[in-house]
């Protein structure tokens, strides 16, 4: 398998989107089929509903309520469950929030600085940097947590899945 190039599949994007704001372009789209309930995906991942709510970040009653039709998963959850085709693999972040972000969710200093160099070379005009402008380690993170980041980064994301399946007991 050869090593993928995220960046510069990221810079081809920006510039297709570009160009297809600027009518020189056609993007393909895709339609995506519903995706399989919360019950059926814990199901093929031979899950209790303990296990999924702790995959999931979420409570036992939380898992129950969405397996029972009370609620549907949102936010990150819905992007844990339903990574494949939803979106889940590309990242937007919104720098011109209003808000200010916590530094634990903003992606670290080094993919900053990069996603600055790729919005110069676009041309996207001047940026008014406010601290914290990136992320860093808390002290909250163990190696593993750092190992697991530098998998997914890597397009190895399927490796941390089995590493948390095994350490579930799954």
């Amino acid at each position: 398998m050869s090593k993928r190039e995220i960046g510069q599949e990221i810079l081809e994007g920006i510039r297709a989107i570009k160009a297809h704001k600027a009518g020189e372009v056609t993007l393909r789209t895709h339609t995506l089929k519903e995706p399989a309930p919360p019950q059926v995906i814990r199901a093929k991942l031979k899950l209790s509903q303990a296990a999924f709510a702790g995959l999931m970040g979420v409570s036992l009653r939380t898992v129950q309520d969405w397996e029972q039709g009370r609620r549907k998963p949102s936010g990150p959850a819905e992007a844990r469950i339903y990574p494949e085709g939803l979106g889940a693999s590309s990242i937007m972040i919104d720098a011109t929030l209003k808000w200010p972000y916590p530094p634990t969710s903003l992606p670290a200093r080094k993919y900053m600085e990069r996603a600055m160099e790729i919005w110069s070379e676009l041309g996207l005009g001047s940026l008014r940097l406010k601290v914290p402008w990136y992320g860093y380690n808390l002290g909250c993170w163990t190696k593993e947590d750092e190992e697991n980041a530098e998998l997914i980064v890597s397009g190895k994301y399927r490796e941390v899945g089995k590493k948390l399946l095994v350490k579930l007991g799954s």
